[in-house]
């Protein structure tokens, strides 16, 4: 298979290889992380699988996995793409890395899912800190887990059901206590993978 890479894939794999503490991807993690960049997240999986096999300690391989284990859970094997995407998280997470979900933030608070104000980007789960990695330097952030004070869904019922936020207990360095954000399967599975994680790594318990 031939991979077209566009900049933002490129950049992703070179960021990737310089987390790296001395060692270099293998072609295989290479491939695989263009391939989840790329949206093509069943493909990338036997990359992945197989650079797993090579470098077994590699927090960058297992947070793509974990990725493309998340966005390929759409069929039947569902349940078992997400058994496998929780232990790929959690193995990034032990190896001192961090668990990735994408997700849009809302820029002006969420009331609707037809809000237009919003940005892509990755909010990170890692054992020291919530990370939300975007395109702007100045809406991205980072937060130790004692600065939250939840992390739930904004309603338990209706179409905006996925929609959820993170509320600070005080004001961070953007001036913000909570921020918002849906999905970018437009499901629970990210959100309710993501609280787990919290409650496990960080004791942070739903109310």
């Amino acid at each position: 298979m031939t991979l077209m890479r566009t900049p933002f894939t490129v950049l992703a794999v070179m960021l990737a290889c310089s987390t790296l503490q001395g060692q270099t991807l293998s072609k295989a993690a290479k491939d695989g992380i263009a391939l989840v960049n790329d949206k093509q997240y069943r493909f990338a999986i036997p990359y992945l699988e197989d650079a797993r096999e090579e470098q077994p300690a590699e927090a960058a391989i297992e947070e793509h996995l974990a990725l493309a284990y998340l966005y390929a859970a759409t069929g039947p094997d569902q349940k078992q793409m997400m058994t496998k995407a929780g232990v790929a998280a959690r193995r990034a997470i032990d190896l001192g890395g961090c668990a990735a979900f994408l997700v849009d933030r809302s820029l002006e608070g969420w009331t609707s899912s037809s809000v237009m104000n919003v940005e892509r980007g990755r909010l990170m789960v890692c054992k020291a800190k919530l990370e939300y990695r975007a395109e702007r330097a100045d809406t991205a952030f980072s937060i130790v887990p004692s600065q939250i004070e939840e992390i739930d869904y904004n309603s338990r019922k209706g179409k905006d059901k996925s929609v959820f936020h993170v509320h600070l207990k005080d004001k961070d360095a953007l001036g913000k206590k909570k921020y918002d954000f849906r999905p970018a399967s437009f499901t629970e599975r990210e959100p309710d993978l993501l609280m787990e994680l919290a409650g496990q790594y960080w004791n942070l318990q739903q109310k």
